[in-house]
């Protein structure tokens, strides 16, 4: 355990790229979004300051959890990051490193610190993290199509309504798929404006649309109108997991009329379909109830959970801080 040690950085220029992607690729947790090209998008594109801690053994990158500290009421910091990704002596590893966040975030005055998955893998890390304080939690959910079916099974799998739109939809001549350019992530990074935020959709600034470029299995599929664009969709194409990621839209006017949005994951489910096998619909709030979790529902998808783990740093002024959010909630 001495051999290994922790440090905290403060942007992923300080690391060895090489280094932290052949970590991603042996870990039995990293993903495509844990690679350094996509965490430097994040990292240029989500509020907050950027922080990284990484585990060392012999100068040799072993482990890392990145994320961003946020200020929220009052002024109180906050900790969110990534889920750890490790290789070998994973337990040393993870002790090493959440030993250093502990310290930061007391040193800090870190109100809490919370982590998302979407990753069944990373349940593997639920003991280890109980023991060190945290608590645990549905968050929202993810809708997965499988596409790894004929096409006929896939679409009886669908609500009537949407079955039968489905198939005036998923050649649609309105709808094309490309490699964007910088420019055009630039001009999607616009549209998303006028898309409603949701609590669970992360909020992404200008610096990630402008990194993405950079990012291998970009891709965005687009509606078009009498040349004039209606809505788009973005997508990250994962090999290593054989998956089609959606990760936002971008609408402009007259996509509700047009039924935009439908109309490009239909014609992205047709397309992709056959190359891949899950097609990701993205998280949403898991409520029954909810308008784009009935949406998603009908096409047939089956649903993975969220997993958020939180722990709070009890100081005097975050329990303070605590019971007065608590209070201005009715709790």
């Amino acid at each position: 355990m001495s051999s290994i040690t922790s440090e905290t950085l403060k942007s992923i220029e300080e690391v060895n790229s090489g280094q932290w992607d052949n970590v991603v690729r042996q870990s039995k947790t990293g993903k495509k979004k844990d690679l350094s090209n996509y965490w430097r998008a994040l990292e240029n594109g989500k509020r907050g300051e950027p922080i990284i801690f990484v585990a060392l053994k012999k100068d040799n990158i072993v482990g890392f959890i990145s994320g961003h500290i946020q200020k929220v009421f009052l002024g109180q910091k906050i900790l969110r990051t990534n889920t750890p990704v490790t290789i070998s002596n994973e337990e040393n590893v993870l002790r090493v490193l959440f030993d250093n966040l502990e310290d930061f975030c007391i040193e800090k005055d870190v109100l809490y610190h919370e982590m998302r998955t979407m990753k069944m893998e990373d349940t593997r890390f639920n003991g280890f993290l109980e023991e060190e304080g945290y608590e645990s939690k549905i968050f929202s959910c993810q809708h997965r199509l499988d596409l790894d079916q004929n096409m006929q099974n896939l679409i009886e799998e669908m609500s009537n309504s949407r079955r039968k739109s489905f198939k005036k939809m998923n050649d649609s001549d309105n709808v094309q798929i490309s490699d964007p350019s910088k420019r055009d992530l630039l001009n999607f990074y616009e549209g998303t404006k006028k898309y409603q935020r949701r609590h669970e959709v992360p909020f992404n600034t200008l610096g990630f649309y402008e990194n993405l470029a950079a990012v291998e299995g970009i891709r965005i599929a687009s509606y078009q109108s009498k040349r004039e664009k209606v809505a788009e969709n973005l997508y990250l194409i994962d090999e290593s997991e054989n998956t089609v990621h959606y990760l936002q839209s971008a609408v402009y006017e007259g996509y509700r009329q047009k039924n935009a949005l439908e109309e490009i994951h239909a014609y992205a489910i047709s397309n992709f379909h056959g190359n891949y096998e899950i097609y990701n619909f993205g998280d949403n709030e898991a409520h029954f109830r909810d308008g784009i979790f009935k949406f998603k529902q009908q096409y047939g998808c089956y649903l993975k959970p969220v997993i958020q783990w939180k722990r709070i740093y009890p100081s005097l002024k975050n329990r303070l801080l605590i019971r007065a959010m608590r209070s201005m909630r009715g709790d």
